[in-house]
C-alpha cells in the first residue's frame, strides 16, 4: 500500500468519525460503554476497508531494480539515482562538466520531447494524482537545474 498522509489521513478520519458516532449512539440507546464500542467498531472498519487505500503506482521493488542498473550515462550526463517519495518521482543526474542552465532549459522545456515522453509513460498516474510530480534534478560543478512535470503539463 502507498502510505502517504494526504491519501490515508482523511480516510482514517472518516473511519474514526463513523466509529465515534456509532459508539455514542450505542451508549445512548443500549447503555454500553463507548470506549469498548469505539475500539471494536474502529478495528472492524479498518480491517474491512483497508483495501480501499490507493496502491502505489511504483513499487519499492521497481525503484530498487531501476537503481540497480545505475549509474548510467547518456550524452555526458550520468543518471545516479531514482526515487519515489511523497508522490514525487525523482531522477537525480550529474555531469562532471559545467552545464549552462539556459541551454538545459531550452533543450528540456515544455516544447522538448522529454515532457511528451513522460506524459505518455506516466500520464494516467499523474491524472489520478497517484504521482503528483516527475522531477529531474541535474547537478554539475557550480550549478543545479531542476525540471518538474505535473498533470497540467500533460494536457
Amino acid at each position: 500500500l502507498y502510505w502517504n498522509t494526504s491519501d490515508w489521513l482523511p480516510w482514517l478520519a472518516m473511519q474514526a468519525l463513523f466509529a465515534a458516532v456509532f459508539a455514542a449512539v450505542t451508549q445512548w440507546w443500549f447503555n454500553i460503554r463507548w470506549p469498548i464500542v469505539f475500539t471494536v467498531t474502529l478495528a472492524f472498519m479498518l480491517s474491512v476497508n483497508i483495501y480501499r487505500l490507493p496502491p502505489s503506482p511504483i513499487s519499492p521493488t521497481e525503484i530498487a531494480k531501476m537503481n540497480d542498473s545505475l549509474p548510467r550515462q547518456f550524452d555526458g550526463i550520468t543518471i545516479e539515482s531514482v526515487s519515489f517519495a511523497h508522490r514525487v518521482f525523482t531522477f537525480q543526474a550529474s555531469s562532471p562538466e559545467p552545464l549552462e542552465a539556459a541551454d538545459l532549459k531550452k533543450s528540456l522545456g515544455a516544447d522538448s520531447g522529454i515532457v511528451a515522453e513522460q506524459c505518455k509513460t506516466f500520464g494516467k498516474w499523474l491524472a489520478t494524482r497517484q504521482i503528483k510530480q516527475i522531477q529531474y534534478v541535474w547537478s554539475w560543478p557550480g550549478g543545479t537545474y531542476s525540471l518538474s512535470i505535473e498533470a497540467r503539463d500533460c494536457q
